[in-house]
């Protein structure tokens, strides 16, 4: 929650938006910017995920082997992060959005679990 509260705030936000907007001038840049984003995020879920996964139970969990975790991470972001930065590119108000964030991540994190122990995630 408070790395969503961070990565949305409002100035982050705006750069966000003039990217995306000047993607069609510079669409190399675009590519480039897009595809680092993907690659910086998914490493900081895996050392994230590697932090919390200190209970011996999700230690066990298929989803969280050593050669899948980075796959693990990046599923984790698509499923908590990315629906609400794809809200705050186009929600007027942020404030809004912020007071959202806590709710939504504590369903995503529930919902994520629930599946890597049922074998959904891998």
């Amino acid at each position: 929650s408070t790395l969503m509260h961070w990565g949305l705030e409002s100035d982050r936000v705006a750069l966000m938006r003039l990217a995306i907007a000047e993607a069609h001038r510079f669409p190399d840049l675009a590519s480039t910017v897009g595809r680092t984003a993907r690659d910086l995020s998914t490493e900081l879920g895996v050392r994230l995920l590697t932090q919390v996964m200190q209970s011996d139970e999700l230690r066990s969990l298929p989803a969280f082997a050593p050669e899948q975790l980075s796959a693990t991470a990046r599923l984790f972001l698509d499923l908590v992060a990315v629906p609400m930065l794809f809200r705050a590119l186009f929600e007027v108000d942020l404030k809004t959005l912020d007071s959202e964030i806590d709710q939504h991540v504590a369903r995503g994190v529930a919902f994520f679990l629930a599946a890597c122990r049922q074998g959904g995630v891998s």
